[in-house]
């Protein structure tokens, strides 16, 4: 925002939608790794007073590109989530300038998916007071939550019933077949 706002824009920006919209640029980053949990942490911080909720919905019905467009040149200075069209009311803005022009013209390579086992498997277990936490392949959870996971090339439905201390037990879908998944013990 600093090298695509201008200083105007800034000041007239609602403080909770730039807040918001820094937080739309961590969803969609968590949304781009599978990191379901992370994701409902966005949603679920109060510290945007919805302005979250707002630029999602936003993104989701009129694509990125509309929103960042309205970050920089729109009417509003804030959205609101019974009038979500106002995201395409934006200013003329100056043709770019040279830079803003070779700055476009780069690649950038695309992010190449992280490696993901072909079973499930534990890679860690974590405390946060009493929170436990658990990293199965590309995903954490908490106990009784469900997620979808990668496995090889596919995604699988997975509920981790329990946190232990070296252990998840866990049960796939509507299945109720649970497997324990243990931490491998570093050699």
């Amino acid at each position: 925002m600093g090298e695509n706002v201008s200083h105007e824009r800034k000041i007239l920006l609602d403080r909770d939608t730039v807040e918001g919209f820094c937080e739309l640029v961590a969803y969609k980053f968590m949304e781009s790794r599978h990191e379901t949990f992370e994701m409902q942490n966005i949603r679920k911080n109060h510290y945007t007073k919805g302005q979250i909720d707002v630029l999602i919905d936003a993104d989701n019905k009129y694509g990125f590109d509309a929103v960042m467009e309205w970050m920089k040149s729109g009417e509003d200075n804030k959205l609101e989530m019974t009038n979500l069209d106002r995201v395409r009311m934006v200013r003329d803005t100056k043709p770019p300038t040279p830079a803003a022009t070779i700055s476009a013209l780069l690649v950038v390579p695309p992010v190449t998916p992280t490696p993901v086992p072909d079973t499930l498997t534990l890679k860690g277990i974590s405390w946060f007071g009493t929170h436990r936490f658990a990293l199965i392949n590309d995903a954490t959870f908490e106990a009784l939550q469900s997620a979808r996971v990668r496995v090889g090339q596919t995604n699988v439905t997975v509920q981790c019933l329990e946190i232990r201390r070296d252990s998840v037990v866990i049960q796939f879908g509507n299945s109720n077949e649970k497997e324990e998944l243990f931490l491998r013990s570093k050699q």
